[in-house]
C-alpha cells in the first residue's frame, strides 16, 4: 500500500512506544489484514526516526500531533503500565480507537477510568491479552465447555523468562511499573486464560520473593487461588528461570496440557496410563488478536478482551499485589469495587 492510500475497512494505526515490543506489534500489522501503520511516536527524535525508517511509515512530532492526525484510526499503547489511562482517555477524546498492551492499568481505579472515557467516545478498546488466541488453549476451553473434561478441579500454570539475571535498566525493571515480580509483565497472560477457562477469581494467596537478586524485582512469584465456580488453581512466575509457559486444566474425565507456549496440546483420560500429543495448527497470536481488533473497529462488536475483561486481570493483579505485601489470603472481589 503506498503511503497516503486508504482502503475504507483498512484500520490506519499509530503506534505509541517504540521499543522491542512495539517493534514486535509493527512486524504484526504488516504480516495481518484489516490494519495498516501510519504514523509512530516516542519522546527519542532518534528512536521514532530509526523506527519509522524500518517499518515504512511518519513519525510523529508529539503524542499531541499523532491524536491530532486524521491519517490515524488507532492508537496501539506499547508504553508503561502507569500511562495507560492517561493516554487511553486522550486517545477516546479525539475519537481514536485504542489497542493497549497488557495490564489494561495497574489499578481498577484508573481501569475504570479508562473505560468510561472509551464508552463516552463510542472507540473500541482493547487489551492485548493474546495468549487465549492459541490454538492450544481455544481446544481446551471448548473441551471444558462441551464437558470431555468432566468436573474441572484445578488449573495450573507457570510462566518463566530469565531475562533479569542480569540487572536491566527501563520501566519494566521499576516495581512501581511492574509489581510482584514477573507477575505484571507475565503473570497477567496467565490470569486472563485462567478466567477464560474456569471463569472469576475470588481469592488469591501469594508468596514472593528475590533468591537471585539481580536488579530490583522479585524473580519467583507463586500464587494459590479459588475460583468462584469451585475449581483450585496455582501460578508460578520468574524472571530468573529458563524460558517456560505450560498451562494445565485437570477434570473428573480428562486432563490436558498446553506446553510449550502454544506449541503442542496434551490429552490424558482417566483410564490412560500417559498422556497423548493431539494436533494443534499454529497461529500467530498477535496477528490474531490485531485482526480482531480490526474487525471490531468495523463491525463495532465488542472486543473479546476489551476493557472488561481487562478490568477483571487488573483487579486480581491488584488482590495479588496485597496478598504479597501482607501475606495473607485476600478477596478479589475488594477490588472488583
Amino acid at each position: 500500500m503506498s503511503e497516503g492510500e486508504h482502503v475504507s475497512d483498512t484500520v490506519r494505526v499509530g503506534i505509541v512506544g517504540l521499543g522491542w515490543w512495539g517493534d514486535r506489534l509493527a512486524r504484526a500489522i504488516g504480516d495481518s489484514k484489516g490494519c495498516h501503520l501510519v504514523s509512530c511516536f516516542a519522546r527519542t527524535p532518534r528512536s521514532r526516526a530509526d523506527f519509522a525508517e524500518r517499518h515504512g511509515c511518519a513519525a510523529a512530532d508529539s503524542f499531541d500531533a499523532l491524536l491530532a492526525d486524521d491519517e490515524v484510526d488507532a492508537i496501539f499503547l506499547a508504553t508503561p503500565h502507569s500511562t495507560h489511562r492517561e493516554q487511553i482517555e486522550r486517545a477516546a477524546e479525539h475519537g481514536k480507537h485504542v489497542f493497549v498492551e497488557k495490564p489494561l492499568t495497574l489499578t481498577v481505579a484508573e481501569g475504570r477510568r479508562a473505560l468510561a472515557a472509551a464508552d463516552s467516545a463510542g472507540v473500541v478498546l482493547q487489551v492485548g491479552h493474546n495468549r487465549r488466541y492459541q490454538a492450544p488453549n481455544r481446544r481446551i476451553k471448548a473441551m471444558i465447555d462441551a464437558g470431555e473434561l468432566g468436573l474441572v478441579h484445578l488449573v495450573q500454570g507457570s510462566i518463566f523468562v530469565p531475562k533479569d539475571q542480569t540487572p536491566r535498566k527501563g520501566w519494566r525493571s521499576d516495581p512501581d511499573e511492574s509489581p510482584v515480580g514477573g507477575m505484571t509483565g507475565l503473570g497477567v497472560h496467565m490470569i486472563d486464560t485462567f478466567r477464560y477457562f474456569a471463569g472469576p477469581i475470588d481469592r488469591v494467596f501469594v508468596m514472593s520473593k528475590q533468591l537471585w537478586a539481580a536488579g530490583r524485582l522479585d524473580d519467583i512469584t507463586v500464587i494459590a487461588m479459588e475460583f468462584a465456580r469451585g475449581p483450585l488453581g496455582q501460578l508460578a512466575t520468574s524472571i530468573v528461570l529458563p524460558k517456560t509457559a505450560t498451562t494445565t486444566v485437570m477434570g473428573t474425565v480428562a486432563s490436558v496440557w498446553n506446553d510449550e507456549d502454544g506449541q503442542h496440546l496434551y490429552v490424558q483420560g482417566r483410564d490412560e496410563p500417559a498422556r497423548r500429543e493431539v494436533a494443534v495448527e499454529q497461529v500467530d497470536t498477535i496477528v490474531e488478536e490485531i485482526e480482531s481488533f480490526a474487525r471490531r473497529v468495523t463491525d463495532g462488536e465488542r472486543p473479546e478482551t476489551g476493557g472488561p475483561e481487562g478490568l477483571e486481570v487488573v483487579a486480581v493483579l491488584e488482590a495479588i499485589v496485597a496478598s504479597a505485601a501482607s501475606g495473607q489470603p485476600v478477596n478479589v472481589r475488594d477490588f472488583r469495587g
